[in-house]
């Protein structure tokens, strides 16, 4: 029986820690997508400027201003990884309780060890596929924004965005 509550609390240990460490990196991550030109661009071909343009084109600043759509985004976007990050790290302290309580010594140093170690693996798809439609968001908004305004110069732009802008400036000039 000793066995199986092992396995249990080790399977369930893995389904746990392991996304909470890629909620932890979801915000380096995303900075890493909006700072990084090599990938960037390769988004942006990805997605094909006459598809961009047309997305653009029906998105309205519909809380107040385009950099109240940005923050808002980002507000839900990166809010909702927060609460997910913290239930799944609320999880993970209650089975490593757990297996504190009903495993010998050794046991729970290997669990432990094992969430320390998840540290280590990159962030997981589903969360690589968030913040890439995060991205795509921000870029459109942040596009229009520069549009549409006349003296939109860098400096008016998020100081996180300063790089997107730019390389996307240039992207969408080309």
């Amino acid at each position: 029986m000793k066995w199986i509550i092992e396995i249990i609390l080790f399977l369930t240990i893995m389904m746990v820690s392991g996304p909470f460490w890629s909620l932890l990196k979801a915000k380096s991550h995303f900075s890493g997508i909006m700072n990084d030109k090599d990938n960037l661009i390769k988004f942006l071909n990805f997605w094909g400027k006459p598809k961009f343009f047309e997305e653009a084109s029906v998105l309205k600043p519909v809380f107040g201003s385009w950099q109240n759509n940005i923050d808002s985004l980002s507000n839900v976007h990166f809010g909702t990884l927060l609460k997910t990050r913290n239930m799944c790290l609320i999880g993970t302290v209650i089975i490593l309780s757990l297996s504190w309580f009903f495993l010998p010594i050794s046991f729970c140093i290997f669990n432990l060890a094992f969430v320390l170690l998840l540290a280590l693996a990159p962030v997981n798809s589903s969360l690589q596929n968030q913040n890439y439609g995060h991205a795509q968001g921000v870029l459109m908004n942040l596009y229009r924004w520069g549009k549409e305004s006349e003296n939109f110069k860098t400096e008016q732009c998020p100081k996180d965005l300063e790089t997107a802008w730019v390389i996307l400036k240039e992207w969408a000039s080309n």
